[in-house]
């Protein structure tokens, strides 16, 4: 019976040694596989991680593009804006000379006639005191 015992005893222990040598594969193979798993979601990560900066990227210099158009677009109107005022300006302004002159013609003809008038009362004055000179000599 203590054969029995003994080979009882060393199949057991057998049977231990196999299902903890059984144990430390599976934990390697385990190891290995978290380690592969977490190797692949890390290098999965920094590839999405790089395709999402890459999409930021390309839609920050779209939106850089569109903003330079916009502004373009804005300098053009500003400028046709500035363009009809200063032709308005202008032609406000060739209409205010023209009055101006109108004025001056008129104010012109204002004086003109006003200084014939004392050019004529000048003459009468002379003539008035011409003749008492001649009365005065005779």
């Amino acid at each position: 019976m203590n054969n029995k015992m003994k080979i009882i005893s060393a199949a057991l222990l057998t049977l231990a040694l196999t299902a903890c040598d059984d144990a430390k594969k599976v934990a390697e193979e385990t190891k290995e596989a978290v380690t592969a798993t977490t190797t692949e979601a890390v290098e999965s990560t920094t590839n999405q991680a790089t395709d999402v900066v890459e999409q930021a990227k390309a839609v920050a210099a779209e939106k850089v593009e569109e903003a330079k158009a916009m502004a373009a677009e804005k300098v053009e109107e500003a400028k046709a804006v500035v363009a009809e005022k200063t032709e308005e300006v202008k032609a406000m302004a060739a209409e205010k000379v023209e009055e101006a002159k109108a004025v001056v013609a008129e104010k012109t003809e204002e004086v003109k006639a006003m200084a014939a008038e004392k050019v004529e009362e000048a003459q009468a004055v002379v003539a008035e005191k011409t003749e008492e000179v001649k009365a005065m000599a005779c």
